[in-house]
């Protein structure tokens, strides 16, 4: 990737980050983690450091503000699930995030209509662009680098739902600790 068109992607980095997912009730959130998974032992996180994260997601670099409004958000919801924040060293679960958006055809408005031409009609498809936000939470065993949950939450990009994206996303966390 050149220079330039990195700093094209930094400002729509920014917007992705700050535009997830809007509404809750248009939030749809998936979780992935292996059957039998004993959560229990996880009592205190760390947020993976930016360079491992981008490492780990492919993705260039965020903004500087960008990540601290995302990691903010999800802070306050481990801490509500019980878990404590903790230094790298001494952490349990390694916090890793990524934030995506994407142009998309709207299957629901797949079809045909009609308009006239001249004498008479001709069908004529139609469909609509939509736009969806994402924001992945991947939860990281810090002492084996394993993968122990993923959360995932979709929705219409909106500039003030951060904060509903993660706790969409956390609340399908399994465990909360004592």
């Amino acid at each position: 990737m050149s220079t330039h068109s990195g700093r094209c992607l930094a400002p729509l980095l920014v917007a992705l980050a700050l535009a997830l997912v809007g509404g809750c009730s248009s939030i749809k959130v998936t979780q992935e983690f292996a059957p039998g998974t004993d959560f229990s032992p996880y009592r205190t996180f760390a947020m993976m450091p930016a360079a491992e994260q981008d490492e780990r997601f492919r993705r260039p670099p965020l903004p500087p503000a960008a990540p601290r409004r995302i990691e903010d958000a999800l802070t306050r919801e481990l801490i509500a699930r019980g878990l404590r924040p903790a230094g790298a060293a001494q952490a349990d679960l390694s916090v890793a995030y990524h934030v995506g958006r994407r142009k998309g055809m709207d299957p629901s408005t797949y079809g045909q209509t009609y308009k006239w031409t001249g004498p008479s009609a001709q069908a004529v498809p139609i469909q609509r662009e939509i736009e969806e936000g994402a924001l992945l939470v991947d939860l990281v065993d810090a002492r084996t680098g394993r993968l122990v949950w993923r959360g995932e939450a979709k929705g219409k990009p909106d500039p003030r739902e951060i904060d509903a994206a993660a706790a969409a996303v956390l609340a399908q966390y399994p465990h909360v600790a004592p």
